[in-house]
Order: structure tokens, then sequence, then C-alpha cells
């Protein structure tokens, strides 16, 4: 019997996965491991697994669907050793490219699909596992692309840069790998806000994926953090996290409610980040200027991992219309996020009391709040522009209605 028959022969063995599973309008087909090398019993043994293994191969040809595809990109994050990593790759790339000579009826040396080597399969910028990633700094990296029989295309993929969260740079994007020149590529990425940083780089060749993972966890931080983790304390009729009572305070001492744009102007930009830091490591006393503490109120409603209008559905979002019918929803949010909703309600009224001096009026306040209270399932890349926009002006609407609302209830002359 031939290898190819052999082959044949082992695949009708797989069951093959639902039809589901396919993003790519290719035949399926069951793919088997098993064919170059066996399990081994040392602690790699579970690289081989069979079915693990079969879904990487189909991983690496870009023929699975997002629930197991997710799966399997996290197994990469999750594999700590760069050995490890490398192995899981070039063992999927080993059968797959054999197997795609032997449907092309040539032997493996005449034919170069897909087949590249890279001088790294995770991305570290120069970091052990036991060093954060500094905070708006940037960090460098560098990876290199060469063909091992003949000149092939490649392209690459990186995650969309999200302004609040991360910057990063890869250049150049494709081009041609070839044996005797090295491509060298060059990564530029900052860490804007704390968080776990979980990101991969894929390089298509010629319908084979190389994937490389960047798994970073920078420091903890009071911003971005979820409520649970944060100390509480009584400030009036609410109980809210206690770096917000001391932003408020600090915010009302020194006449910020009279500054003309308060919660529109943003404040010197490393300022910003300054206090940041030193409320993270509790050494804030005092700064200058004053608009970048409104600021940092906002910024820690935005980097709220569950921001407190996100208990409303969206559906229900571009139902709401009168106040009544806005007031009523807000009734609905859980006890912590209605608390400091109520509490960051009753700061925008104090603020609109001084409308002749700061400027601000319940909707000008509402259109520069509302973006850091909601997030919507339609801000990602794949986003109905449209609804995106009906929705964010729905949340203004909401916002505004409220402030309204609670100034009537409070005795103030709202506008």
């Amino acid at each position: 019997m031939s290898i190819s028959a052999e082959i044949d022969a082992l695949l009708d063995q797989f069951p093959k996965p639902p039809k589901t599973e396919i993003i790519r309008n290719e035949p399926q087909e069951s793919i088997v491991v098993g064919v170059f090398y066996s399990p081994s019993e040392d602690k790699e043994a579970h690289l081989y697994d069979p079915v693990k293994m079969e879904k990487y191969c189909r991983l690496c040809k870009g023929v699975l669907g997002s629930e197991i595809r997710s799966e399997m990109l996290n197994t990469i994050f999750e594999t700590s050793q760069i050995e490890e990593v490398a192995k899981l790759q070039s063992h999927a790339h080993e059968f797959l490219i054999h197997k795609m000579n032997l449907k092309k009826k040539k032997k493996a040396k005449d034919s170069n699909i897909g087949d590249i080597e890279i001088s790294k399969f995770k991305l570290t910028f120069g970091l052990s596992v036991e060093d954060p990633p500094p905070i708006n700094k940037e960090l460098h990296e560098s990876f290199t692309i060469t063909a091992k029989k003949s000149k092939i295309k490649f392209d690459i993929v990186c995650p969309k840069a999200e302004p609040d969260k991360f910057e990063l740079k890869v250049e150049p994007l494709s081009g041609y790998a070839q044996t005797k020149n090295l491509i060298e590529v060059k990564i530029t990425l900052k860490i804007i806000a704390p968080q776990t940083f979980k990101k991969m780089i894929i390089i298509d060749v010629e319908g084979l994926q190389y994937f490389l993972p960047i798994f970073l966890q920078t420091e903890k931080s009071i911003f971005g953090s979820p409520l649970e983790d944060l100390t509480f304390v009584q400030d009036g009729d609410y109980y809210v996290p206690e770096v917000l009572v001391n932003m408020k305070n600090f915010l009302y001492e020194n006449d910020g409610l009279l500054l003309e744009g308060i919660f529109r102007v943003s404040g010197t930009e490393n300022e910003v980040i300054k206090i940041k830091s030193q409320i993270n490591n509790g050494t804030f006393k005092s700064t200058k200027d004053v608009h970048c503490i409104s600021n940092i109120i906002k910024i820690f409603f935005r980097s709220l991992p569950h921001r407190v209008l996100n208990d409303i559905p969206e559906d229900r979002i571009l139902l709401l219309g009168d106040q009544e019918e806005c007031w009523n929803e807000i009734q609905t949010l859980t006890p912590k996020n209605k608390d400091l909703f109520m509490w960051l309600l009753d700061i925008l009224c104090d603020v609109i009391t001084y409308t002749e001096t700061n400027r601000m009026t319940s909707r000008s306040i509402a259109i520069v709040i509302a973006p850091n209270l909601y997030e919507s399932k339609e801000d990602g890349q794949n986003s109905d522009p449209l609804r995106a926009l009906n929705i964010s002006q729905r949340v203004v609407n909401l916002l505004q209605l409220a402030i309204q609302k609670r100034g009537e209830l409070r005795g103030l002359n709202i506008r």
C-alpha cells in the first residue's frame, strides 16, 4: 500500500467534526497526527494527544470554528515553555505540509507549501515571567522569517489596537521570505492600562498559519479591577469605592466644579499618568491641574470590567424613551452599580448648578460622561456602525434624563 493510501485509511478512522466548526469553504476532512511520531511518556506527552493535535492541525489550516479556535489558542497561551510551543507548531506543520504535498502528488522536497522557519515561537519582549511590563512605555521585540526551500509569500495578522488599553505596531505586515535572506519583523508594543495582555500574532503562509503568542501581566491596579476587589466606604447615601470618594473630595475642595469645561477638559496627559500611578501605590497628595481629577473619575468608570449601565441589555437601551422609563430602568441596576451611578449623578447635578461659570449643561456633560458608563457589543471590529451610533445616542439621552430627574428630586434647577 502506498504512503498516500495508508494516510487515507488512517483518516477514515477519525470522526468528522460538525459542519458548524468550519469557517472556510473547504471540504471537511479529519486529520490524523500519529503518522510521523508516537506519544511519549514524559512530561510533554500531552502535546501528542491525537485529539488535541488533530484540532491543532485544523487550527493551523484555519478551519476551526470560533469556540474551538479559542480553546486551541488558549492551549498555546497556557503552554508555559517556549520549547513546547515550538513543538506543537512544528509537528502540526510537518504533518500538514507532507499531506498537502501528497495531495499534489509531489514529494515533500519538491514543494515549499507554507514551509518557513521563524526564529521565535513566543514573544516576551525580554521580560521574564516574574517581570511585569511597564505602563505607557514602548517595548520592542523582533523575530525573523526565512523560507526553507524557495521564495514564499507571508502575511501577518495583528490584533486590533485598543487606544485605551494598548498600541501595537508590526513591520512589515507582508512580504516574501527567501532561503538566503532573513526577513526581520519588528514589533513595538505600548501597554496603556493595567491588564492581562493576551494577544496572538498570526503569520499566514500560503494556506498555513503560524502563531506567536504574547502573554504579559501588568501590576495590579485600582483602574480596571472588578468592584469586588476594591475597598468601599460610605459617602452620604451611597456605598462606593474609596478612591472615588478621595477624588470627589479633592475636586470639591479645590473648586473644581467652577472650572470651565470640567469633565470635558482632560487635563495634562503626563499628569494624569502620574496621578494614576500615585493612586495605585497610595502616594497621591495633590495636583495643580484639577481637570486631571475629573478625568480620572471618568477613567475609573471607563476601566471597569463591567460598566455600571451594562446591566441594561442593548435591546432594552434601544427601546428607552421618556424620563420615567429611563428612571425606572436605573432602579433595576445591581446594588453596587446603582450606588455608583446615583453617586455620580449627584456630582453631575452639582456641576450643572454652576453652569453659568463652568459652561456645562445636562446635555454637554451627558455627552462626555455617557461613553464611560456603557460598552456596546457593537464597539468591536465587526460592528454595525449605525446600530452602534444609535446605542451611544440612547445612552447619552438616558444619562441626560437621569440627571434632570435627579436634579428635580433634589429641588435643583437643572438645564
